[in-house]
C-alpha cells in the first residue's frame, strides 16, 4: 500500500489528536498501516457479507482506530486498575521507532499523564466509530442517532430514507434496528466496562454539561469522519458514513429534513472517574508536529524492516491477541493449532511471533460481519511476507460467541524442513529410545519430509483469502438455567455470582451450557516449561479419575474447557472452566508450586462443584 505525505500527515494527525502523545501516535501510525495492508486482504473476497467495501486510505484510518486500542488499554490499566502495565515489555514495533528516531537525533519519550475527561470523551467517540463503520452505514447511523444526539424514530426514519432509499439495510423500527443497537450497546459496554456510569438496560448516565465538549465532539468527529469521500454525496455506504459522522455535513443533513439543531440532543456518557475529571484540556492535541519528509521516510523504512523481519522469521512461540488483550501462546514445536473460544464483541484476532528483540505482527482477522455470512463456518487463511500461513477456523454459535481455531503452516520448503526438523528433535528429547529405534524413527522421518517436499511442489502457489464451508460444528444448546458469567461479562451487565440481575443493568443473552451439564472437558495447554506440562498431565489424569470424558480437541464435542489464566506471579495459578458461550463455569486459585497437589484439589473441587450444581437442578 503507497501513501503520500499528506495522507500519512493525516493519520499522524488523528494518532496525536487521539492519545495526544508523540510516541504513541508514531507506533499507531505504524501499526495501523500493517492492520490495513491485513485487512485489504480480508476485504478482497466477502461476498454475501454485510460489511461496506473501502478505500485504501480508509483502511488506512480504520487500521489506525484499532491499532490505538492497545494503547489506551494499556494507559487505562496503568491507571485503574495495574501500575505494573506501565512497565510492559516493549513491542519490535516500539523498539524500532525508539532506535530509528535516536538514531537520527530526535528523541521520542513516553509521556505518563493521567486520563480525563477530554480523552474518555475521545475514546468513546472513537469506539463509537470504529465499531460501527467497520459494518456498514445503516450501523454508523443507529450508532450516531442514538449513543451520541439521542434521535426520535421519527427522525431516524427521515434520516435513514435520505441516504439509503432504497432501504438496502432494514428499517428503523424492525428486527435489523434491534439487533443493530443492541450490538453497538453490548461493544461499548464490553469496551469501557466499570468507567461507564450504566443506569438501565441499554441506558448510561449523560453528562449534565454537554455545552462545553460541543467544539471536542466537533473536532474528534471531523477526524474520524472517513477520508477519501465527497460531502452530501450518498452514492455508496462509505460515502453516506463520512455524511453522518462529519459534523458540517450531518447538520446541513438535517437541515434539509427540517430537524432541530443536534447539539441540543447531544449525549455524551459520564464517566467513573477515580480522580478529578475537571483536568484542563490539553492544548497540543489539536496542535500536532508536522512530519518531515526526513520522518517519515524513516516511518516507511521501520515498515520495510518489519516486512523484512516477517519474511526471514522462523516463529517458535505464537502469541494469540483478542482485541489487543492476549488470549493464549501456543509452541509451535509441539502443536501445530490451538483453539479457543471468543465472546460475540469480539473485533479482531491477531498472531504475534514472540522474537527474541519484541513481538511480531503475523496476521489478524477481523470478525466484524463474518457472523452475517450465510454459512455458520469461516476459514479464513493470511499469508506473510515469508510464505507462513496462519489459518483462522471460525464457528459461530447461535449466541454470538465463536470458537476459533489458528493454525500455523510453512509453505516454503527449506523452513518448513526445518521446522519439521525442530520438531522432530524436540520430541526425541522428551522420550528416551534405544538407538535402533531412533535410527528407524529417523529413516521414516526422513522419507515422509521427502514427500512432504514434493507434495509442496505441487501445491498452487496462491491460496483464497476467506472460503467459506458448510459447517459439521453442533451450535451450544440454550438453556434457561442460571451461572455465572465470565467476570467481565458480569460487571459490565450486572450480573451476580449466581447469575441473577443485580440492577437494571442486565441485558438479555443466550446462554451456554450450565456446570451441572458438564460432562466432556478439553484441557487447554499450559505452556511447555516443566511445571506447565505436569499441571495439564495431572489435571487430565485426576479428571480420568473421576470419570469425567477428557476431549481431544474443543470442537464439536467437548462442553467446556479447562484454562489455566495468565498471571504475574509464579506461584499463583487461576485455573477456570468456560463453556462454549464463553462464561466462566467455575474458577479457583492456588498460591504453590506443587502441580500434582494443585491438579488433585482442583478437580476435587471442581467435581463437587459439579455434584452440588446437579442436586440444585433437581
Amino acid at each position: 500500500m503507497t501513501t503520500d505525505l499528506e495522507i500519512w500527515q493525516r493519520a499522524f494527525n488523528l494518532a496525536h489528536f487521539i492519545h495526544c502523545d508523540l510516541r504513541v501516535a508514531l507506533c499507531v501510525l505504524v501499526h495501523g498501516m500493517e492492520l490495513a495492508a491485513l485487512k485489504a486482504r480480508q476485504q478482497q473476497d466477502r461476498s454475501g457479507a454485510n460489511l461496506m467495501k473501502m478505500s485504501e486510505c480508509q483502511l488506512f484510518q480504520i487500521g489506525l482506530l484499532q491499532a490505538s486500542e492497545f494503547y489506551e488499554r494499556r494507559q487505562e490499566m496503568a491507571q485503574f486498575e495495574d501500575a505494573r502495565a506501565a512497565e510492559w515489555e516493549k513491542s519490535l514495533l516500539e523498539h524500532l521507532i525508539d532506535l530509528a528516531f535516536l538514531t537520527e537525533g530526535m528523541t521520542v519519550r513516553p509521556r505518563i499523564q493521567p486520563l480525563t475527561n477530554e480523552d474518555l470523551v475521545i475514546r468513546y467517540l472513537k469506539h463509537l466509530a470504529l465499531v460501527t463503520v467497520t459494518r456498514n452505514a445503516y450501523q454508523v447511523m443507529v450508532g450516531i442517532s442514538q449513543f451520541l444526539y439521542r434521535h426520535g424514530v421519527k427522525e431516524m426514519e427521515h434520516i435513514h430514507l435520505l441516504i439509503d432509499p432504497d432501504l438496502k439495510r432494514g428499517g428503523v423500527s424492525g428486527k435489523s434496528y434491534k439487533t443493530s443497537r443492541r450490538r453497538i450497546w453490548n461493544e461499548m459496554v464490553s469496551r469501557f466496562g466499570n468507567l461507564l456510569s450504566l443506569r438501565g438496560k441499554g441506558r448510561f448516565y449523560a453528562q449534565e454539561r454537554t455545552l462545553p465538549l460541543l467544539a471536542l465532539v466537533n473536532d474528534c468527529l471531523d477526524h474520524l469522519a472517513l477520508w477519501d469521500t465527497k460531502h452530501l454525496v450518498f452514492t455508496d455506504e462509505p460515502h453516506q458514513a463520512h455524511a453522518l459522522i462529519h459534523p458540517a455535513c450531518y447538520e446541513r443533513l438535517l437541515k434539509q429534513l427540517r430537524i432541530k439543531d443536534p447539539t441540543a440532543n447531544l449525549t455524551i456518557p459520564q464517566f467513573a472517574l477515580p480522580t478529578n475529571n475537571n483536568s484542563p484540556s490539553r492544548p497540543e492535541r489539536r496542535q500536532p508536529p508536522d512530519l518531515t519528509q526526513q520522518q517519515l521516510q524513516l516511518l516507511q523504512e521501520i515498515c520495510g524492516k518489519l516486512g523484512k523481519r516477517r519474511k526471514e522469521s522462523e516463529p517458535m512461540l505464537l502469541s494469540v491477541r483478542v482485541d489487543g488483550e492476549e488470549q493464549t501462546r501456543f509452541n509451535l514445536l509441539s502443536e501445530q493449532s490451538l483453539a479457543f473460544i471468543v465472546r460475540p464483541s469480539t473485533k479482531i484476532i491477531e498472531v504475534y511471533s514472540l522474537e527474541s528483540d519484541g513481538d511480531l505482527l503475523l496476521a489478524a482477522c477481523w470478525l466484524a460481519g463474518l457472523e452475517e455470512i450465510e454459512t455458520p463456518r469461516v476459514i479464513v487463511e493470511t499469508r506473510a511476507e515469508g510464505g507462513q500461513v496462519i489459518r483462522f477456523d471460525i464457528a459461530f454459535a447461535e449466541n454470538g460467541a465463536s470458537g476459533v481455531e489458528v493454525s500455523y503452516r510453512e509453505t516454503n520448503p527449506l523452513r518448513w524442513l526445518a521446522l519439521a526438523w525442530r520438531r522432530m528433535t524436540y520430541r526425541l528429547a522428551a522420550i528416551q529410545l534405544k538407538p535402533a529405534m531412533a535410527l528407524a524413527m529417523g529413516v521414516i522421518i526422513v522419507g515422509l519430509i521427502a514427500l512432504s517436499v514434493f507434495w509442496l511442489r505441487q501445491k498452487p502457489t496462491e491460496l483464497p483469502e476467506v472460503v467459506k464451508q458448510p459447517s459439521p460444528i453442533v451450535a451450544p444448546t440454550p438453556t434457561d438455567s442460571p451461572r455465572a458469567e465470565s467476570p467481565l461479562l458480569a460487571e459490565n451487565r450486572g450480573v451476580t455470582k449466581d447469575g441473577t440481575s443485580s440492577g437494571q443493568n442486565s441485558s438479555h443473552r443466550t446462554r451456554g451450557l450450565p456446570l451441572s451439564s458438564v460432562a466432556r472437558i478439553y484441557v487447554q495447554s499450559f505452556g511447555e516449561d516443566e511445571f506447565g506440562i505436569a499441571l495439564r498431565e495431572g489435571l487430565i489424569d485426576r479428571l480420568k479419575q473421576s470419570q469425567l470424558t477428557v476431549e481431544e480437541r474443543i470442537l464439536p464435542t467437548a462442553d467446556a474447557i479447562l484454562q489455566r489464566e495468565a498471571t504475574d506471579g509464579k506461584q499463583l495459578v487461576k485455573l477456570r472452566l468456560v463453556n462454549k458461550a464463553g462464561e466462566v463455569l467455575w474458577q479457583v486459585s492456588f498460591n504453590q508450586t506443587d502441580a500434582r497437589q494443585i491438579a488433585e484439589l482442583a478437580v476435587k473441587n471442581l467435581v463437587e462443584m459439579i455434584e452440588s450444581e446437579k442436586r440444585k437442578s433437581k
